[in-house]
């Protein structure tokens, strides 16, 4: 297990792939969401970078309705 700060597997990501267009912001959310597997460590969430190419691999979708729709049938 391989476990990095979000900077540095964004990092590690790029260097593999310079085309990758997955965000800071993008990656962080993934994290906060619990999508990507992390270890947490006092205020910082470690990510196993193993694990995280599997998951850009064959990501969850999830639909997501504007909230201005939200409660229309």
């Amino acid at each position: 297990m391989k476990l990095r700060t979000q900077k540095e597997a964004l990092a590690e990501l790029r260097r593999d792939d310079p085309g990758c267009a997955l965000t800071a912001f993008a990656l962080r959310q993934m994290v906060l969401s619990g999508r990507v597997a992390t270890v947490a460590v006092g205020r910082k969430h470690l990510i196993d970078l193993d694990r995280l190419p599997e998951y850009l691999a064959a990501p969850t979708v999830q639909a997501v309705q504007p909230e201005y729709m939200r409660g229309r049938g």
